[in-house]
């Protein structure tokens, strides 16, 4: 989990959760919390992709020639 190809996916998938939590019961702001939720998924997704071998290279290369 911490290992230096996935400290900064484990940062911000962990930092988009805790934010999920702070924008629901402490900002209480709808559209945060769904702004955060997406980003959580985008993460993980991130993340869970760093444990394939070569996964994020063709998914980032994918995305930057569909856009």
């Amino acid at each position: 989990m911490f290992k230096s190809v996935r400290l900064i996916a484990t940062i911000l998938f962990l930092g988009c959760v805790i934010m999920v939590f702070v924008s629901a019961f402490a900002i209480k702001s709808d559209v945060l919390v769904l702004v955060f939720a997406i980003l959580t998924f985008f993460s993980y997704t991130w993340y869970s992709l760093s444990y394939i071998p070569y996964a994020r290279a063709l998914v980032s290369k994918a995305v930057g020639s569909a856009v």
